[in-house]
């Protein structure tokens, strides 16, 4: 989820007090067992028993940021935002714009935001929840630590991976003193190191991270719990990257089993493992197994996003790769430039999430000879990756190696082949350190 979500009682005498109470800690514990529906219904009890309170109650704003949280693990984040923002709004008014409670609200929101694709909201809302944290207890609290790791996560999808890790880092050490190694929210914090460690091209890292946070969840959590899945998706997209596909084949399934199970097919977590999944028939010569999952997730996850969303365009370039391999030009182009138009118009032209659009598109281009048009995307890509991803970046290695090609067939092979060589030392390097075969289209992980 790439954030923790806070659950708060606040608690004051009244004559209902007692059964709103038995609600509300009924329903954090169903929430924190993964048993989301269950939670709802136990939520909306204590909603309906809230509103004999009076309109500022604190209580009310503490059973809608419950209610809320469930609708974010249901993947219903607009229904989510809504609720924080009552929440918040109630917190502010009832107990002052800087009580620690409408700070955690306000991360709460953060997280929503972001995952709507939202990302000037919620860096607004997480740098002031930081800040009244800051006030109330100081930022070596496990709240500004889990604050932290939600600026991380803001800081990724920006595209700024160095800053992400530092602060995971941090977030990290601050949790691990109060909590233990043992922690589930440690080992959330090992999974986004692994998702980050990934998208920078440091795939040992990634593999460690997503194991411990594996083995932490499996150990804290029942095997039907919606976190497993997480955990198992994560390892299972890190394996898939490095080419070992027939480990990674395994827990992306467990995934998508658990998820459906527990989450409910139309999830937008189901989704994404089912996204991950069919990247992986992709590059194991199963498109026709692919189209189908990857036509179902995207479905999913407009609807719930809307286009302008990571996981979005993350399915559209899976699904433009399995067009390319059945020579669908057309439908391949249509798909990939409507993504970048939205990638760019949501993060910007040199974003490091542009690198694989431009490149699939450029690619598509070239196996149409239309040499002119995929030059320019080639050369944009490849100075992107450079410039954010580095130059050991096997994303890189595969941009050079295409261009290369387009190089030789226009009739510049001396240059081609300097590119060729360039490319073949950076994957050289990649399966040195992974035993790998070859990297993938894209991936989804979660948190």
């Amino acid at each position: 989820m790439g954030n923790f979500l806070f659950l708060f009682l606040i608690a004051t005498a009244c004559p209902s007090q007692d059964t709103w109470k038995q609600l509300i800690d009924q329903g954090i514990e169903l929430t924190e067992k993964g048993r989301y529906r269950e939670a709802e219904k136990v939520y909306l009890a204590a909603q309906a028993e809230a509103s004999a309170f009076d309109p500022l109650d604190p209580r009310r704003a503490a059973t809608a940021n419950g209610l809320a949280t469930v609708h974010y693990y249901y993947g219903d984040f607009r229904r989510a935002a809504q609720l924080y923002r009552q929440a918040v709004a109630i917190w502010e008014k009832s107990l002052g714009p800087y009580h620690p409670n409408v700070g955690q609200a306000l991360g709460n929101l953060g997280a929503v935001c972001r995952r709507l694709g939202e990302l000037k909201q919620a860096e607004e809302h997480l740098l002031r929840a930081r800040e009244i944290e800051r006030r109330a207890h100081g930022l070596d609290s496990p709240q500004a630590a889990i604050i932290l790791h939600g600026i991380a996560w803001l800081r990724a999808e920006q595209g700024r991976y160095e800053e992400a890790l530092a602060m995971f880092h941090q977030a990290l050490k601050i949790l691990e003193k109060p909590m233990g190694q043992e922690h589930t929210r440690v080992a959330s914090v090992h999974s986004s190191l692994g998702t980050v460690s990934l998208l920078m091209g440091r795939h040992a890292d990634a593999e460690r991270y997503s194991r411990e946070a594996l083995g932490i969840r499996r150990r804290s959590f029942p095997p039907d719990h919606p976190e497993i899945a997480r955990a198992a998706n994560n390892l299972g997209s890190v394996l898939h990257e490095m080419g070992r596909h027939g480990q990674a084949e395994p827990h992306l399934r467990e995934a998508i089993a658990i998820a459906e199970r527990s989450l409910g097919p139309w999830h937008t977590e189901t989704a994404s493992y089912l996204t991950n999944l069919a990247s992986l028939l992709k590059a194991t010569r199963r498109s026709s197994e692919a189209e189908p999952l990857l036509l179902r997730a995207l479905s999913i996850q407009q609807k719930a996003l809307g286009p302008r969303n990571m996981n979005v365009y993350a399915i559209q370039n899976v699904l433009a790769t399995v067009f390319l391999d059945q020579q669908r030009f057309r439908e391949a182009v249509d798909v990939l430039g409507n993504c970048l138009s939205d990638q760019q118009a949501q993060l910007g032209p040199n974003h490091p999430g542009l690198v694989r659009t431009l490149h699939n598109l450029a690619e598509v281009y070239r196996r149409e000879h239309r040499f002119a048009d995929a030059e320019p995307l080639f050369r944009r890509a490849i100075s992107i990756a450079e410039a954010s991803l580095g130059d050991k970046h096997p994303d890189l290695a595969i941009s050079l190696a295409s261009y290369s090609k387009l190089l030789g067939e226009t009739n510049r092979k001396k240059e081609g082949s300097q590119l060729a060589r360039r490319a073949s030392a950076i994957a050289t390097d990649f399966a040195r350190q992974t035993n790998a075969g070859s990297t993938v289209d894209y991936r989804i992980l979660r948190q």
